[in-house]
């Protein structure tokens, strides 16, 4: 099939889906999917060999930067942890929206880092294998002068869905919303000041993995769907 015939339907499909999304929501009024949630209580101050450092975190890109973000993000965490093996550091943030409605949506890191004066090197779709099945999730390569390199994994949730990019969020608002419900929204990022990307990469996915394995279940799928 030619590429601009695909393109249309593609096109065509999703302007159904959204009359059938925006007629459905006229009459039936959506509902939040899943119930609020303490980013503070779900995290351990310690796991496997990474401790919580109560420190200085002027370093971290903070997601909230306006008066808009006060109103998109619900609750935030922010926290910096120290393997106590080999002392490398993952700056986690957590940025928790109740209402994801077109104006509420979450900052993905593409937008906040550059905005910071960042630069962004890569960006691509990876995943982490956990021993509860397969995270997608994004790496992306940032650099802010020559003094700070800083690569970041992060992934957003909609609801109990990872979504990496405009597509699956569109895809997973529409079939949540034809079955009435809306859905918050969680991004999820962890980065580490690093001159060698590759060893940064490493050290934050073998963060997320020892996170996932001392989460509750409850918990483990409210952060990764998992």
């Amino acid at each position: 099939m030619h590429k601009s015939v695909r393109l249309l339907l593609v096109g065509s499909l999703m302007l159904v889906c959204f009359a059938i999304v925006t007629a459905r929501n006229v009459y039936f009024p959506a509902v939040l999917q899943t119930a609020p949630i303490n980013l503070a209580r779900m995290l351990p101050e310690q796991f496997g060999n990474w401790k919580w450092v109560p420190d200085d975190l002027t370093h971290v890109v903070n997601p909230q930067q306006d008066a808009m973000s006060a109103r998109i993000y619900t609750q935030t965490l922010t926290r910096l942890y120290r393997n106590q093996l080999d002392g490398q550091q993952i700056m986690l943030v957590i940025a928790y929206g109740a209402d994801q409605r077109e104006s509420l949506q979450l900052h993905y890191p593409e937008v906040c880092y550059p905005a910071q004066g960042f630069e962004v090197l890569s960006n691509d779709k990876l995943h982490i294998q956990t021993r509860y099945g397969v995270l997608p999730v994004r790496q992306m390569h940032t650099r802010l002068s020559a003094s700070r390199n800083e690569p970041v994994t992060y992934w957003a949730m909609l609801g109990d869905h990872v979504v990496l990019d405009g597509m699956e969020k569109k895809i997973s608002e529409m079939r949540l919303a034809v079955t009435g419900q809306s859905a918050d929204g969680l991004l999820f990022r962890v980065s580490a000041i690093d001159p060698i990307t590759d060893h940064a990469f490493a050290s934050e996915s073998r963060f997320v993995k020892d996170l996932m394995d001392n989460l509750t279940a409850a918990s483990r799928h409210r952060l990764s769907g998992l």
